[in-house]
């Protein structure tokens, strides 16, 4: 005999149910569909928790292997580093006007404005410039150099950054900024030529 309320087997008889104490006077065939119903449910429900746990092994997996992925931006830098190259491009050109300007001062014959004619065509060989013209030369020499050494400051700053950004992202293994680094590589050699003609035309100025 079952009980009618929880299906629990029960003596023949038992006025109560001694697990949900429902009081019955009679149990039948109904005790035993109870226990059918509730053996189904067992089943039921122990078959949803073994499709759980199959599947959750897949999620975890799924989400260690998204997570395993190196994060971060492969283009991460480069908008800086392309800044830096331009920059580095530009103060190359005002530090090889600056040169050439101190280079040509060097080298000329400073004669008055009214006898250049005469000088040009016996000095063949020679730069002819007229005295006149010769402050406005060396400012504008100067102006060239300090232009130039200006821009090539904040270039020189973004190439550091962007291998210092490439080195970061190694470290933490992280995608690897490589178009910023190859730029910014690229960026320090030019600077390393800029140098070079800054020094140069700075001994050149301070000789004219």
């Amino acid at each position: 005999m079952h009980c009618r309320n929880c299906g629990k087997e029960l003596d023949t008889e038992a006025e109560f149910c001694n697990k949900c104490l429902t009081k019955f006077d009679d149990f039948g065939d109904d005790g035993e569909k109870i226990v059918e119903n509730l053996e189904n449910e067992k089943t039921f429900k122990q078959t949803a928790t073994d499709s759980s746990n199959q599947s959750t092994p897949i999620t975890y997996q799924q989400k260690n292997s998204t997570s395993s992925q190196p994060q971060g931006s492969i283009m991460a830098g480069f908008g800086l580093a392309l800044t830096g190259s331009i920059l580095s491009v530009v103060g190359f050109t005002l530090i090889m006007f600056g040169f050439s300007i101190a280079s040509m001062l060097n080298e000329a014959v400073f004669v008055p404005a009214e006898t250049i004619s005469y000088f040009e065509s016996i000095l063949k060989d020679m730069i002819i410039i007229a005295e006149e013209s010769f402050e406005s030369l060396k400012t504008t020499a100067w102006f060239m150099w300090i232009s130039g050494l200006g821009v090539s400051i904040p270039s020189l700053i973004f190439s550091i950054k962007s291998i210092i950004r490439f080195a970061v992202a190694k470290r933490k293994d992280l995608k690897r900024p490589i178009p910023a680094f190859a730029i910014g590589i690229e960026t320090i050699a030019m600077l390393v030529i800029v140098l070079y003609f800054v020094l140069v035309s700075l001994e050149m100025l301070l000789s004219i």
